[in-house]
């Protein structure tokens, strides 16, 4: 056994107990590290109620911004070609012939995601996170330029943190060039600290890693986000990006709500580790690929490195 096996072996086994201690400790309750926009109307910026908050929130779109027709005119703004308008209702009061207000009814209404739509978008300032701590001993150049040697441009998104390889994504928004990739993230400055952004950042390069293009991974989803974020736990040691204590709170109550349902097949800890280890040496190899093979690596890489 050579000396990269034996810590290859190593770390596999340090992953597994990681996540056995996650699943067996007290309740630790998660907390999302970022603040992010609620769906809204554009103009009025009146916010949308639970209902519209789960069912645009489910449809993944980056912008939390909505638009009605009328807006559209009055800013000037014009639905792509691939655009698909939404329905909303809302609640308005009715009136009798003397103007007093007798009830309310609901009315639909079109609006399309401001993600969706061409022409002068309003500008609008981004909230920083309450808490945020300021963490300069993160060399972000060095992450910056890792993420270009792996074609991954982060983008930045009003609802939330998330990459996905589905087709009607890809379609709408992310890059044509099936070797790279764009992962949607809230702005650097709505985390609660830089480790946490690129904790996170680290968590969705890892479900990347999955895409059929890549290593074709295809796990049920609780195995895949343990793989995600034990992925992430080893790209911040890898990458010099410092666990504090809050933040390793944060990974062992993720590791936790999504583990212990998966406690019952503790051969499963295995694999899951062993993709993680998959991912993490993947991504190390396809970092360093020299830019006139790098589709031809990717391309050679699905199934396994």
């Amino acid at each position: 056994m050579d000396a990269a096996t034996h810590e290859d072996l190593q770390d596999l086994r340090a992953m597994v107990e990681k996540l056995r201690a996650a699943i067996e400790a007290e309740e630790l309750p998660w907390r999302q590290p970022w603040v992010e926009v609620p769906h809204q109307n554009a103009r009025s910026r009146k916010v949308y109620g639970l209902f519209f908050q789960i069912s645009f929130g489910a449809l993944g779109y980056p912008s939390a911004y909505w638009h009605t027709e009328a807006s559209l005119r009055e800013l000037g703004l014009v639905p792509r070609p691939l655009a698909q308008p939404r329905m909303v209702w809302g609640v308005f009061p009715t009136q009798n012939r003397n103007g007093a207000e007798i009830g309310a009814t609901t009315k639909p209404t079109r609006v399309y995601n401001e993600a969706e739509l061409e022409g002068p978008l309003p500008k609008r300032r981004t909230r920083a996170h309450p808490d945020r701590v300021a963490q300069p001993e993160i060399d972000q150049q060095r992450l910056d330029a890792w993420l270009a040697a792996l074609r991954i441009k982060l983008v930045p998104s009003e609802t939330g943190c998330f990459y996905s390889h589905h087709e009607e994504y890809a379609r709408r928004w992310s890059s044509n060039d099936w070797y790279s990739g764009e992962i949607w993230m809230r702005p650097r400055k709505t985390f609660e600290s830089d480790a946490a952004y690129w904790s996170t950042a680290f968590h969705e390069v890892i479900h990347w890693t999955s895409s059929p293009a890549r290593l074709n991974r295809k796990l049920k989803v609780g195995a895949e986000e343990l793989v995600a974020e034990l992925g992430a736990i080893e790209l911040c040691r890898k990458m010099g990006v410092p666990i504090g204590p809050e933040l390793d709170l944060e990974h062992r109550a993720y590791l936790q709500s999504w583990g212990r349902e998966l406690a019952a097949n503790p051969k499963l800890f295995h694999h899951i580790c062993w993709e993680v280890a998959r991912a993490v040496r993947w991504l190390d190899k396809a970092s360093k690929a020299q830019d006139s093979n790098i589709a031809r690596y990717f391309a050679a890489s699905v199934g396994g490195v």
